[in-house]
């Protein structure tokens, strides 16, 4: 049995994100029945299909997808996956790297906001096989996202950046350009004044020319970027 999904999840951000949801994949393809007998056999009976379990008093459910363990079309081996030890014994779950791809998969697919903000935190916390990420990334159809990915994933520090511009106007629609891409950082509503605090998620490098624009009116400015970790 592997474990898979939003667990893997909660166990690779030391449980920052919980689920409820446990996810096993059998890897030894034994009948559905043998399977529900043995969790009978300690109070979990099937829901809606042979597929999920529940037992009374219990917060957690079981589900048992389908094998063979795959993320979209690539095969994981057991050797690629990780050992959990716990105080009743070890437990098989994806590794930090193969749980990233699961959650990119599926933010990808059905465009969930939080599976991103999941995975990023996954792989900020754990070490991940970069080449074999991108060479995914690359075989399963998304090349373009994996350098904003790989960008990102390295910024999730919350900082405070002090912006030091002039002739800034009120109400103007704030977006910068940062080295290579673009980032959204929202709404702004900067004073009229020639330097204010504007938090964000992504990390300057030392200082960083950027350009401000005001959607409203079109103007560009030229400024520098100075940015401090700061705990939010």
């Amino acid at each position: 049995m592997v474990l898979v999904g939003g667990s893997c999840v909660c166990l690779y951000t030391n449980e920052r994100f919980g689920s409820l949801d446990l996810d096993f994949i059998d890897l030894t393809y034994a009948r559905k029945s043998k399977i529900a007998s043995a969790l009978n056999s300690i109070g979990f009976v099937a829901k809606a299909s042979s597929r999920y379990f529940e037992r009374e008093g219990c917060r957690w459910s079981l589900e048992f997808p389908s094998a063979p363990l795959a993320i979209c079309k690539e095969q994981i081996t057991t050797e690629r996956t990780r050992e959990f030890k716990t105080a009743l014994g070890p437990v098989r779950l994806l590794s930090p790297t193969d749980c990233v791809k699961d959650r990119l998969l599926w933010w990808s697919l059905e465009a969930d906001a939080q599976c991103r903000e999941l995975t990023l935190e996954v792989a900020k916390r754990n070490t991940i096989d970069w080449k074999d990420l991108q060479t995914w990334h690359n075989k399963e159809g998304y090349a373009d996202r994996y350098s904003a990915f790989q960008r990102d994933a390295g910024a999730l520090e919350n900082l405070f950046f002090l912006v030091i511009a002039s002739g800034l106007s009120s109400d103007c629609n704030v977006y910068h350009q940062y080295l290579s891409g673009y980032i959204d950082t929202a709404r702004g509503n900067p004073k009229k004044q020639n330097s204010y605090l504007y938090s964000s998620h992504y990390l300057a490098s030392s200082i960083v020319q950027v350009e401000l624009k005001s959607f409203t009116k079109g103007e560009a400015f030229n400024c520098r970027f100075y940015h401090r970790a700061t705990s939010l």
